[in-house]
């Protein structure tokens, strides 16, 4: 039996020998599995750039934004991004660059998309203001030239201004605390272009007061009151919509941030249907305060933000003061005992060497300086009197 299956085995080698592949068959079989091989390597590329070329989470999102007078509304998605006005419907191509608040002191990123319908490229610079605002400027759809790298297509958004998105869906809207914009009890003056000057109104009152902890939206809101002047009776401000006189306006906290150049900015909302005037950009600068405590804020009519350049060419200008909050801080300043007469007079406050303090019979008040800019003015009231000792109550003009 041994010698049969040898013989058997030799007998199988041979004709296989004889009778195996060819050089051509060969040959046939190498170029298929390197045809597999090459296939396989371009998918996973593929995959690889697909996976790589995605949005960061805090711009995927839906907001609107007015381009060139005109309404539009952008969905970013991870790898996708859509525009109504430029009917832009593309895919994620290539991230160019990546900023971060960490490294640069903003959040940005510039991306080349590639259109589904057309074969033609734009590109995006997104910046980030906060979870409520986008900032960010465009190119055309245009096809690359022969040659060009694909990233060329971003030069042309060098020296485009900058337009303004705000979050579109009330789900996507994250709370922005208002301090950062503006914090306290103003009166203000106001005018609206169009008008014959200011309108100074005792009933103009402006109140932003955030309690520390709070639950509640007080935090990210704030109150304001437009007073009514008699000679003010122009069209374009009874046109106004969110302007309704002696009614509190309620604006809703939306970013700050500052420019390169020193500008303050600041986005707020106003809860109406109508988008054009819901959103709105406010504009002013540090130096701007002066020594009476005066704080000029520019502001824009509707969404368009592009138009706001500083406060003097502010299609609205608001200049605000430290005022008391005639509800609560009025009824607070009222005395109901008396200081010794030998201390009345001016004081100079030796640890505070920029603060002057006055003092009557009631009251005594101290001016402190903050900053360059601003003062506080705090008012010692006497409420109660034991002896030589006696009770103050303490009220800071302009704040709760």
């Amino acid at each position: 039996m041994k010698k049969h299956d040898n013989s058997t085995h030799r007998i199988i080698n041979s004709a296989f020998l004889k009778f195996g592949p060819t050089r051509e068959m060969l040959t046939r079989h190498s170029l298929l599995i390197a045809s597999i091989f090459i296939w396989f390597l371009v998918s996973q590329s593929k995959a690889v750039v697909n996976q790589t070329c995605a949005v960061f989470r805090q711009y995927q999102k839906t907001f609107y934004s007015i381009e060139n007078g005109r309404e539009t509304t952008t969905h970013i998605m991870a790898s996708e991004i859509m525009q109504d006005v430029g009917r832009l419907d593309g895919t994620c191509y290539q991230i160019l660059n990546i900023t971060t608040m960490e490294t640069a002191k903003i959040d940005s990123m510039k991306i080349v998309y590639k259109n589904k319908t057309n074969d033609c490229y734009f590109c995006y610079e997104l910046i980030s203001r906060s979870e409520n605002v986008i900032q960010y400027r465009r190119s055309q759809c245009q096809p690359i030239q022969s040659g060009a790298p694909t990233s060329s297509i971003c030069d042309l958004i060098t020296g485009v201004e900058l337009e303004t998105g705000f979050v579109k869906a009330r789900q996507d809207y994250s709370d922005f605390n208002c301090k950062s914009i503006i914090e306290g009890v103003y009166s203000f003056e106001y005018r609206i272009v169009g008008s014959t000057g200011m309108c100074r109104s005792p009933n103009s009152i402006l109140k932003a007061c955030q309690r520390q902890g709070s639950p509640l939206r007080d935090n990210s809101v704030y109150e304001q009151t437009f007073g009514y002047c008699p000679n003010f009776l122009e069209k374009s401000v009874l046109e106004e919509p969110n302007i309704v006189y002696g009614k509190a306006t309620l604006w809703r906290c939306y970013a700050r941030w500052v420019d390169d150049e020193g500008t303050v900015w600041a986005a707020v909302e106003y809860d109406t249907n109508m988008l054009k005037f819901k959103y709105r950009c406010l504009t002013t600068r540090i130096d701007q305060q002066n020594r009476q405590d005066i704080i000029q804020w520019g502001m824009t009519v509707d969404a368009d933000c592009k138009n706001l350049k500083d406060y003097f060419s502010a299609p609205i200008r608001l200049v605000l003061e430290p005022a008391f909050d005639t509800a609560t801080q009025l009824i607070e300043m009222q005395p109901s005992c008396k200081l010794p007469t030998n201390i009345s007079g001016d004081w100079f406050y030796p640890s505070e060497y920029q603060t002057s303090v006055k003092i009557n019979s009631t009251h005594i008040y101290m001016r402190r300086r903050r900053d360059s800019y601003t003062f506080e003015d705090i008012y010692f009231v006497c409420r109660q009197q034991q002896l030589s000792r006696y009770l103050m109550a303490v009220v800071t003009k302009g704040q709760w």
